[in-house]
């Protein structure tokens, strides 16, 4: 939907002379998609499975956001999605995918944007995730997105051969 001055309402993406994409929240009745999000883009073993989501989803103070891409069938039209925790001044960023062909539309833009803002409204200090050392599109995109390493966990994925890389983003510093 396009405000009355022809630009893009908030927590909306503008490609063109359209509205494509739009933010909203993430329900549960949207497991199943995020579910085929995850397939398709996570590292071997890394995706949960529908029982493990769904006691993530309904875990107190996790919330998450969902990008729908507005041209699609409504049977498939989330193109990205970002679960988060809020704990102690901190937002975590629990699980983050998009769909490949929706990477270069900047739909995770969109999705970080719309964490970074309830961060803002939540007070937090700041927005912390931690990525396998195999994603290296995830470690690039979180560092264009102002994130910034700050350690390496060797415990954190037990049963996968690799380290995990830990990100954070300073709420104060960069705002929005």
């Amino acid at each position: 939907m396009l405000s009355a001055k022809g630009r893009a309402m908030p927590g909306e993406l503008i490609v063109g002379n359209f509205p494509k994409y739009a933010a909203r929240k993430l329900y549960d009745t949207d497991l199943t998609q995020v579910q085929a999000i995850e397939r398709a883009t996570m590292p071997t073993g890394c995706a949960l499975s529908r029982k493990e989501m769904k006691s993530v989803f309904e875990t107190p103070r996790v919330y998450g956001f969902a990008v729908d891409h507005l041209g699609r069938a409504i049977e498939r039209n989330v193109a990205g999605f970002a679960l988060c925790a809020q704990s102690k001044g901190d937002v975590c960023l629990l699980r983050f995918a998009v769909l490949p062909e929706d990477r270069r539309n900047r739909v995770g833009e969109l999705l970080i944007r719309e964490v970074k803002f309830r961060a803002i409204l939540d007070n937090a200090e700041r927005i912390v995730t931690i990525v396998p050392e195999s994603c290296l599109d995830a470690q690039l995109f979180l560092r264009r997105m102002g994130f910034w390493a700050v350690k390496i966990d060797k415990t954190c994925y037990q049963g996968i051969d690799q380290d995990a890389i830990e990100f954070e983003f300073i709420v104060a510093e960069g705002g929005t």
